[in-house]
């Protein structure tokens, strides 16, 4: 590889050993979906403790993004560097309840291991050393280079008994930056890509369906016959189910896309099922409610897929309601 002095230099100021230290005391911090602000200090301690500009947008309780910048000698593009502070952590913490810690890293030889570093702290580390070696070696860009790390990338919707900011997800703190002044001719998102480099990436759209029936103490049920006169929506929701998936197959056929950086594949899933009680099979069970993740590709609206899952969930004849997080109230469908 042929680089220049300038390139040289940058790269001299880089230290395997820091990078290492930074990637997994970044990993080791407990701070899932929702609960992000112990990253958030500990990266503005970092970027302080280097030299940078930086400061902290609270969103609410317990929620900050931390805003980094190098500012450049003027007349040039700005280029984004962009992470999120929250990572996977298993479930999130249930409204009130106890912050589970995380899993700790480990590095053998010269890999890192953890899902926390994988996703996404070993990439915002990559990018934060890398903002350092330049101002380290005191080369100045024209245009600044702002580092956003944000909370809020996690898939969270606020749905049923868990409202407010704290299960807002996907994009939350990206977008609060670009409202509140944060904009870049040019933005790097950190992310786990296998080491692949891509500009496309599919929208998230949620939703909950759910189907309504009459609780029976289970030697009262009346005798079993066609599923379209079972009283259990546990029951019915199953024909949903295979509808479906079924319309997963087409969905994720028909809207595959191919791009330059390659094909784009928008999955569908159904990640969640609520009904009755777990201590008290016998008491019956009045409605079920599954939640489906539904990827979007960019040339479809949300509102195409709504009304593309309507139809699914209505196909079985069972009616339903089909509801997004934030909605006010379900729309009730029956045919």
């Amino acid at each position: 590889m042929n680089l220049t002095e300038v390139e040289k230099k940058v790269i001299g100021k880089i230290e395997e050993k820091e990078l290492v230290d930074l990637a997994t005391g970044l990993g080791n911090i407990t701070a899932p979906s929702g609960h992000e602000q112990p990253m958030a200090d500990h990266v503005e301690g970092w970027l302080q403790k280097s030299g940078f500009h930086c400061y902290q947008q609270n969103l609410c309780e317990g929620r900050s993004n931390t805003i980094g910048i190098l500012r450049g000698k003027g007349g040039g593009k700005n280029l984004i560097f962009n992470s999120h502070l929250d990572s996977d952590m298993g479930l999130p913490p249930l409204p009130g309840g106890p912050i589970p810690p995380g899993p700790k890293i480990r590095v053998e030889g010269r890999r890192i291991f953890g899902k926390t570093v994988q996703n996404d702290r070993g990439p915002m580390a990559a990018f934060m050393l890398a903002a350092k070696a330049i101002k380290d070696a005191d080369v100045a860009t024209r245009g600044d280079i702002i580092m956003t790390m944000v909370v809020g990338e996690i898939g969270m919707g606020p749905i049923d008994e868990f409202q407010g900011p704290r299960y807002i997800g996907k994009g939350y703190g990206s977008r609060h930056a670009v409202a509140h002044g944060i904009m870049g001719d040019f933005a790097l998102v950190a992310e786990s890509t296998d080491f692949g480099v891509t500009w496309i990436e599919a929208g998230a759209a949620y939703f909950k369906v759910t189907l309504k029936g009459t609780g029976y103490y289970t030697p009262r049920l009346p005798d079993r016959g066609a599923l379209k006169d079972s009283p259990n929506p546990i029951v019915k929701m199953t024909a949903v189910i295979q509808a479906i998936e079924e319309w997963a197959a087409r969905y994720e056929k028909n809207h595959k896309v191919q791009y330059p950086v390659g094909v784009m594949v928008p999955r569908v899933a159904i990640g969640a099922i609520r009904a009755g009680h777990p201590f008290s099979p016998s008491t019956g069970v009045d409605t079920c409610s599954i939640y489906v993740d539904v990827r979007v590709p960019p040339a479809m609206s949300f509102g195409d897929v709504e009304k593309e899952l309507k139809e699914v969930v209505l196909s079985p004849g069972f009616g339903g309601d089909v509801r997004h997080p934030g909605a006010g109230a379900a729309v009730e469908n029956k045919r």
